[in-house]
């Protein structure tokens, strides 16, 4: 596939690129969550990317997927990386392990008709590099999709990690991992639904 790439103020580069998977995969099991997000929040959103980026935080999706304590510190980060020109990054994450590893994580967010994008993801990988190289840069990529159980429609959201290898004649961009959470009010999470997810834990701690 054919992308577009900065290459400094005003200059841009076609680069041809073997085509990478960004979608996400409907087999998985997901995750339910009870929703911690504050009803005022539900309320008054706007259904868009700033939206899902809300129920990503108030819900901690980060540190359960990146299996890490992360922080929020700053939602679209606009800034300039020399050779690149100027980004903008959905969200930017800190965050550390209990082994004491910092990890810099850029998030980009897509709803679901929309398609995660090649060209941010190494924007979003080169600038954590450069401006946080004591940091691991941890690429994450998040799609809202629904999910319909019973009668009821939920919001699932589906939390993508990638590696991106930048070399002259290609750039591959492969999915580490893949999780799917499903945001659900406390009394629609059954007990089953709680013995299953501690045998999927136990399953994971084994592995």
């Amino acid at each position: 596939m054919w992308i577009i790439t900065g290459k400094g103020d005003g200059r841009y580069e076609f680069r041809l690129i073997t085509q990478p998977s960004l979608r996400a995969d409907p087999d998985l099991v997901a995750t339910k969550i009870h929703d911690a997000t504050p009803e005022i929040v539900r309320r008054f959103d706007f259904g868009d990317e700033q939206a899902v980026l809300a129920r990503i935080r108030y819900n901690r999706l980060v540190d359960l997927f990146c299996k890490c304590v992360a922080y929020s510190l700053q939602n679209h980060l606009r800034t300039k990386i020399e050779g690149i020109g100027q980004i903008e990054i959905d969200e930017l994450y800190a965050g550390t392990n209990r082994s004491g590893e910092l990890f810099i994580i850029p998030v980009q967010v897509k709803r679901e008709r929309d398609r995660l994008g090649v060209s941010q993801l190494l924007q979003d990988l080169a600038y954590c590099r450069r401006e946080h190289s004591e940091m691991r840069a941890r690429a994450v990529g998040a799609q809202k999709m629904g999910h319909t159980e019973g009668q009821h429609s939920y919001e699932r959201i589906v939390l993508f990690e990638f590696e991106c290898i930048d070399t002259q004649e290609d750039v591959e961009i492969r999915k580490i991992s893949e999780r799917h959470f499903v945001l659900m009010p406390h009394r629609n999470i059954t007990i089953q639904d709680l013995r299953i997810a501690r045998q999927r834990s136990e399953a994971d701690t084994l592995d």
